[in-house]
């Protein structure tokens, strides 16, 4: 990953409502967040983001949202994550920590969903795969 667009330094606990394997969303303070998509120097709402630990290596894909009403604690430099994330990045629930957020990339997005935890998603994702490679087969088969 080069140059990151967020450096996060502290990390908030997701409400209940929130959290889950299935909503897979991060929550960052409203002035990263740029809903209707006209500043691009900021995170646009529903944008899958990249959230790297740079300690460890690890990664989870998370999808980017306000901090709606308001969570305590969710400065600029924080994010609002749920359990999974936390445990998967090897990072205290609460508290100081260093993250870099960025915008993910296609191929992280296909290794996301191709083995998501979520059996809907992993099911979509091998369908849509196995759709596009039959769909090639046929116009290769069609133009020979």
């Amino acid at each position: 990953m080069d140059k990151p667009w967020l450096l996060a330094t502290s990390v908030v606990k997701l409400s209940d409502r929130d959290a889950g394997v299935v909503q897979s969303i991060v929550r960052l303070h409203n002035n990263r967040i740029d809903a209707p998509r006209a500043d691009p120097a900021r995170f646009y709402r529903r944008d899958a983001l990249a959230i790297r630990n740079p300690a460890n290596g690890a990664l989870v894909i998370r999808m980017a949202m306000g901090s709606g009403a308001g969570i305590r604690g969710l400065n600029r430099d924080a994010l609002a994550l749920d359990y999974d994330a936390t445990d998967a990045l090897g990072i205290p629930l609460t508290g100081p920590c260093s993250l870099q957020v960025r915008r993910a990339r296609l191929d992280q997005l296909v290794r996301h969903f191709w083995s998501h935890p979520d059996l809907g998603h992993r099911i979509s994702m091998r369908l849509a795969f196995l759709s596009v490679l039959l769909g090639l087969i046929g116009l290769s088969i069609s133009l020979i």
